[in-house]
């Protein structure tokens, strides 16, 4: 503990003190008018932040050791530039597939390449759409409950052969589970399965049956696995309703059995 502080100590008092020598020093051979001195310091410090970031992925190198990361990133950079250290986020970010905004773009375009329908993304996060049709269709196996049948004459891949989506009944609920059907989650009225967000909060949550199909038995939702569900962050629950709003609601005609 103490090697550590010490370490983020010396580092910052170094750091803080090139800075100063060296922003002044670009200032007066460059001038005032603009802060040039200020744009150096910010420019080397992320350059140097990408050095001792490569740097640190070796193993062997001294950087990959705590203490030494600490001294020269913590300390020295962090007292050398902000900048850096915003630096040293997005490095981290773009490592995991992430943007500033805490979201996994690799996950979102995933999930536009695996919806199985065409997305109205008119006045919608088309980043929540995205992540939240890769926990529908990666993740949640809603397809399967939800949609009767599931896959086309000749696409069901649990009898090994190319899988085809029933995209004309698409999420409409009407599969049997003994004596409870599955609902239909299209839009109605431009909301999921006609329900608010903070409705759908809610169901997701506590499993809160608005309809009261089966007073007789619960006035909860029965087969629906929503004590899993009720672990997502609220991040994925918004992401989920996002995704359910951009989705096509039954084509007049389109043979589905739906449930609402």
């Amino acid at each position: 503990m103490i090697i550590t502080l010490v370490s983020v100590v010396l580092g910052g008092v170094l750091g803080g003190v090139a800075r100063y020598f060296i922003s002044g020093f670009v200032a007066r051979r460059v001038g005032e008018t603009f802060p040039w001195g200020t744009l150096f310091i910010n420019v080397s410090g992320a350059f140097l932040i990408g050095i001792f970031g490569a740097l640190a992925e070796d193993r062997a190198s001294i950087l990959a050791s705590p203490d030494p990361w600490l001294f020269a990133v913590t300390g020295f950079l962090g007292c050398y530039t902000t900048v850096s250290s915003f630096s040293l986020q997005t490095l981290a970010l773009a490592r995991d597939g992430e943007g500033g905004d805490g979201i996994d773009h690799s996950k979102v375009q995933q999930g536009f390449d695996i919806a199985p329908v065409p997305l109205d993304l008119t006045g919608k996060n088309r980043d929540l759409v995205g992540m939240g049709s890769y926990i529908v269709n990666a993740n949640g196996g809603c397809l399967e409950c939800h949609t009767n049948p599931p896959y086309l004459p000749g696409g069901d891949p649990f009898l090994g052969q190319p899988k085809k989506v029933n995209t004309d009944c698409y999420l409409t609920g009407g599969m049997q589970f003994g004596p409870f059907t599955s609902r239909n989650l299209t839009p109605e009225n431009g909301l999921p399965e006609g329900h608010t967000f903070a409705e759908f909060v809610t169901i997701m949550r506590t499993g809160k049956d608005f309809d009261l199909k089966h007073p007789q038995i619960s006035p909860l939702l029965q087969v629906m696995p929503w004590p899993v569900f009720q672990n997502l962050t609220d991040r994925d629950l918004q992401a989920i309703y996002e995704y359910l709003s951009a989705i096509p609601a039954p084509k007049p005609g389109a043979n589905c059995t739906i449930v609402k």
